[in-house]
């Protein structure tokens, strides 16, 4: 078994450990909203990125403006789009 190295149980650890964080933050953030950490994800989703091209050849990748729901949830989270 690969976790039965030290490093590597560390690793998972940490890892684990990180997510559980994140989403107690999210759960925090988004309980005004009265949406779960997982409701809120699946919302999230919806937002994509659109890649521009010119002359065939992508140029640069463009997120269109989120729905009304999708901007709450960032903005809660103090997630800046760029």
């Amino acid at each position: 078994m690969n976790v039965r190295l030290a490093s590597r149980t560390r690793g998972h650890v940490f890892v684990v450990m990180l997510a559980y964080r994140i989403v107690q933050e999210l759960a925090d953030r988004w309980n005004q909203i009265n949406l779960t950490v997982e409701e809120g994800v699946h919302e999230l989703t919806a937002l994509c990125a659109t890649e521009v091209l010119v002359e065939g050849e992508p140029r640069c990748n463009k997120i269109p403006q989120p729905r009304p729901s999708v901007e709450q949830l960032l903005k809660a989270a103090s997630v800046c789009l760029p």
